[in-house]
């Protein structure tokens, strides 16, 4: 007998969380699943949406991941979204490309309206170049460890996972 999950009720919107992926060229597929998929997965446990996940990119075009997948985003930067809960931001590491201005002031409007803002992958680095990790604690894929702490010593690195 197959499995059947129960439907899953909507919540109000004041009582849901709204988490916004931000899919950069070259991203990676299991760092974003990773994060999404427990979302997911207390939405189903729940029965309720207690996340609704969006996923942005740069422009309209699909974002290539590092695997050589594409992926359709929902959104394109700059598009209204809404207000959001948090922001992850998710890229290669390390990140072989400038970042397009656009999201570095796309990011700190977020962090004006006082949206939680994380990276996974490179994500953390993207964060340090846009200046939006200064005086706070982070931490990266452990390859990046030495270069990262070099490049951007106002950011207190951990060597935790999470």
């Amino acid at each position: 007998m197959p499995f059947e999950h129960a439907p899953i009720q909507p919540l109000e919107p004041a009582s849901r969380r709204r988490v916004a992926f931000v899919l950069l060229p070259g991203f990676s597929l299991l760092a974003q699943a990773c994060a999404l998929e427990p979302l997911q997965m207390a939405n189903q446990l729940s029965g309720r949406q207690l996340y609704q996940t969006v996923t942005i990119s740069l422009s309209d075009a699909p974002v290539r991941s590092g695997a050589e997948l594409s992926l359709n985003a929902q959104h394109a930067l700059g598009e209204p979204l809404g207000p959001l809960d948090m922001v992850l931001v998710c890229a290669p590491a390390p990140l072989p490309y400038t970042l397009p201005p656009r999201l570095n002031e796309w990011l700190r409007e977020q962090q004006g309206r006082k949206v939680c803002l994380g990276g996974l992958a490179g994500g953390s680095e993207v964060l340090a170049r846009c200046g939006l990790l200064e005086n706070y604690r982070a931490t990266l894929p452990w390859q990046r460890f030495d270069a990262f702490s070099q490049a951007y010593p106002q950011v207190a690195l951990s060597q935790q996972l999470f």
